[in-house]
């Protein structure tokens, strides 16, 4: 009589690694204010590119605790600048 192998065991799955990646978008600055003294009411708005990167460690000491360390560097090119009044 054949005989059925028996199941696969289930995959070990763990954090343990170290990875690195990066990161890309767009962002928008907008404003809005209102000078009552000098009756100059105004808008601002700058939008640009946004992007960035990380890297880092983790390490799975138990089934269910992971800990790790991480780097990450960001930035934003939208800069906005309104003229002083003084």
């Amino acid at each position: 009589m054949p005989v059925k192998a028996p199941p696969a065991p289930a995959p070990v799955y763990t954090w343990t690694g170290s990875y690195i990646g990066g990161n890309i978008g767009w962002a928008e600055v907008s404003a809005h204010f209102d000078d009552s003294r000098l009756g100059d009411d105004g808008r601002l708005s700058k939008s640009g590119f946004a992007g960035g990167g990380q890297i880092g460690r983790d390490y799975q000491f138990a089934s269910n605790w992971v800990i790790g360390v991480q780097g990450l560097k960001n930035g934003v090119a939208a800069r906005c600048s309104a003229p002083r009044p003084y």
